[in-house]
């Protein structure tokens, strides 16, 4: 039992948007990794709460050296190499580990990333770039099995079908609200709403399966508690792709920022300031509108018989 690349991975990358290295990980490496993720959990808890879906940066949490072992595993490098061509300024890059959430379940909207989580930005631009190689990869590294990510197998290689806009006509996209349900009822909700996606799979991955992606497709992560889950998360960098996040992408993250350290200014854009706050405003009123409800509930807890 072990990884053994084969010309199939690299049909799939090109043909279905993705492709695994099922049991990358030799066993002392994954068991470093674990302690490591472990070590780091509480830290996104504390930092984002407790239906955190993320530590990033995870590096001052963490023994960094188990990844570097990663990042630097031959096999690995060998198996990329065989799907990019042997470019040396490639590099694989990780700063997020991706854990289950404390709380109740939930999930993400259907998205391909740039296009539709970031209202304003260049989208001619991206669906000029969509087929290049070099950019829009990254990867997911499963600590434990991880069936939290969906795709549409093929869904980069072309815009969106018929089918998919009838399915998601309006921007932006939001995902389902589930602040209200308990967790069955907001398993189910969330379950719906992942398979409302024509064509949708689950991209399932064993502990020390690694995944390499295009995020152009279509896909979503879907959340449960008790499902225990320590995935890493990055992406392949070249020269190429660090350009586009620099100038099409950080403006985003730090808009303020934006007209003094980047070129793209599309974060002054009306689309970007129409848009953008319309979301951010369904955001916080629904944070509002579900704020009494929340009260009540704790009212109920700390009042309740149970707890004299």
């Amino acid at each position: 039992m072990g990884f053994e690349f084969t010309d199939r991975h690299i049909e799939e990358f090109h043909t279905q948007g993705y492709t695994v290295f099922r049991d990358l990980l030799p066993p002392p490496l994954l068991r470093d990794l674990r302690v490591q993720a472990e070590r780091a959990r509480p830290a996104a808890y504390q930092s984002r709460g407790a239906n955190a879906q993320r530590l990033q940066p995870f590096q001052p949490h963490v023994d960094f050296h188990p990844f570097e072992a990663l990042w630097e595993f031959p096999p690995l490098l060998k198996a990329l190499r065989e799907i990019f061509g042997n470019d040396q300024e490639m590099k694989l890059d990780g700063d997020a580990i991706l854990y289950e959430p404390g709380g109740s379940p939930y999930c993400m909207c259907w998205h391909r990333d740039y296009r539709d989580l970031w209202p304003g930005l260049d989208v001619h631009k991206w669906e000029r770039l969509i087929h290049d190689p070099r950019l829009f990869n990254q990867t997911n590294i499963a600590l434990y099995d991880d069936g939290c990510l969906w795709v549409v197998p093929g869904s980069h290689l072309r815009r969106d079908t018929p089918q998919e806009i009838r399915r998601f006509p309006d921007r932006p996209l939001i995902e389902p609200d589930v602040s209200r349900m308990n967790p069955e009822e907001a398993e189910y909700a969330c379950r719906e709403y992942v398979l409302s996606m024509p064509g949708a799979q689950q991209a399932w991955l064993n502990a020390g399966d690694f995944m390499c992606y295009r995020n152009t497709l279509w896909h979503i992560g879907n959340y449960v508690p008790y499902a225990k889950r320590a995935t890493i998360h990055g992406s392949i960098v070249t020269p190429e792709y660090a350009d586009f996040v620099i100038k099409d992408f950080m403006p985003f993250v730090d808009p303020a920022g934006g007209p003094h350290k980047f070129t793209n200014l599309n974060a002054g854009t009306p689309a970007y300031r129409e848009v953008y706050v319309r979301m951010l405003a369904q955001r916080y009123w629904r944070k509002l509108n579900n704020l009494p409800r929340r009260v009540a509930r704790r009212l109920t807890h700390v009042f309740s018989p149970a707890q004299r």
